[in-house]
């Protein structure tokens, strides 16, 4: 009996109009090898370029950043890292800022355009910051090897290389950019040389290109500080032999609103520079501005301090009890030793007399009551030393 719907019976088996059976798998047809070009998405210069998104790079490896997102580190001289399809435009980029930090003494970067041998069209240092995780913005001008400023315009790709100044390991690199104008005079988180001022009354340049001979009141302006989404401290590199005072941040103007207030020691000499950090109202410090630094002497002396450089943070910083353990790894900044682990603890080691080591400790809180004592959980298998 023939088969009907909802019935058993004889399967029928279908073919298809070349007489094979529908079950049976079609033929394969082979690809022949072709060449492709690969398409690189565009970049953009002038916004920030993450260091992990290169796309050719030897040598470094990829490692999570204090600062979030990944970086590169271990870098050694020759190591090198390729952005492809990054368009500069018809105006072009006179400036770099490389986001970097270092626990030696830094290295260089140079910038090289369509291959590694191609045009040099800059190099920028990056210089120890105290710490693998001390981070601060790298810039400068782009020039070639012969002094001469250079605008790089259209579509490149960038190559930077890593090369050596004096140790093997040179810095971890988070992110650069390019910019249109002179970064070492706008970048808010470089390092911003205290006679470049666009105005200024009561001080002095001295021949070491620092300010020097500040009466009470004197101030210096700097014109158009970019702080991007914000800044929530200040560095200032200062020396003072006289009583010391304060350094005012105002935005805009002298009448402008205070930012926030470094306070000057007295250091004992003008020869003792160190690194005097403060925090800044995040809120006020957003976007581009003018800054003022208005010094004061201490019960309205003159000569408050000198002043060699200042920079800006996005890290707020934290008291510190005097009176608690204060652990010494954790340092603001310092020179002339490394760190090391055992026994379960974290300390300062390789600390050599004639290195001149030292290390800051900024934000101690010592209250109302001057300390007695101080005291130091220290080790030594030579011969010792001394802590000032």
């Amino acid at each position: 009996m023939p088969s009907s719907p909802g019935r058993t019976g004889t399967p029928t088996i279908s073919s298809t109009a070349t007489g094979r059976d529908s079950c049976s798998p079609a033929p394969l047809n082979a690809l022949k090898p072709q060449d492709a070009e690969i398409h690189y998405p565009e970049k953009d210069p002038y916004s920030k370029i993450e260091a992990e998104r290169y796309n050719i790079g030897q040598g470094f490896i990829l490692e999570g950043a204090l600062e979030g997102t990944l970086q590169l580190g271990g870098i050694e001289a020759g190591d090198f890292a390729a952005y492809k399809n990054v368009n500069f435009g018809t105006s072009g980029a006179k400036g770099l800022i490389a986001r970097a930090a270092s626990g030696t003494g830094g290295g260089n970067i140079e910038v090289h355009l369509d291959s590694l041998d191609g045009p040099k069209v800059g190099t920028l240092n990056v210089e120890g910051t105290g710490g693998w995780n001390n981070y601060i913005d790298a810039v400068t001008v782009l020039k070639d090897d012969q002094g001469n400023p250079v605008t790089i315009t259209g579509t490149h790709d960038v190559y930077l290389v890593f090369t050596k100044t004096k140790d093997q390991y040179l810095f971890n690199l988070n992110w650069f950019k390019f910019t249109t104008g002179d970064p070492t005079r706008t970048d808010a988180y470089a390092k911003l040389k205290g006679v470049n001022y666009d105005s200024s009354e009561g001080l002095s340049k001295a021949q070491g290109g620092f300010l020097d001979a500040i009466h009470n009141n004197a101030y210096a302006s700097y014109k158009g500080i970019d702080f991007g989404s914000g800044a929530a401290g200040i560095t200032a590199h200062v020396a003072s032999g006289n009583q010391g005072g304060s350094i005012e941040v105002k935005l805009d103007s002298l009448n402008g609103p205070t930012a926030g207030v470094v306070e000057i020691p007295a250091l004992g000499g003008w020869d003792q520079w160190v690194d005097i950090m403060a925090n800044l109202d995040d809120k006020l410090a957003v976007g581009v501005h003018d800054v003022y630094l208005i010094f004061h002497g201490k019960d309205g002396s003159d000569f408050p301090c000198n002043l060699d450089w200042f920079t800006f943070t996005t890290m707020k910083g934290t008291a510190r009890d005097a009176y608690a353990k204060l652990e010494a790894e954790n340092r603001t900044n310092g020179v002339g030793f490394g760190t090391e682990s055992g026994g379960g603890q974290t300390y300062l080691a390789g600390i050599y007399g004639p290195n001149n080591g030292y290390a800051m400790y900024n934000y101690v809180d010592f209250g109302s009551t001057s300390p007695t004592k101080f005291h130091v959980n220290a080790a030594s298998d030579t011969s010792g030393g001394t802590v000032e």
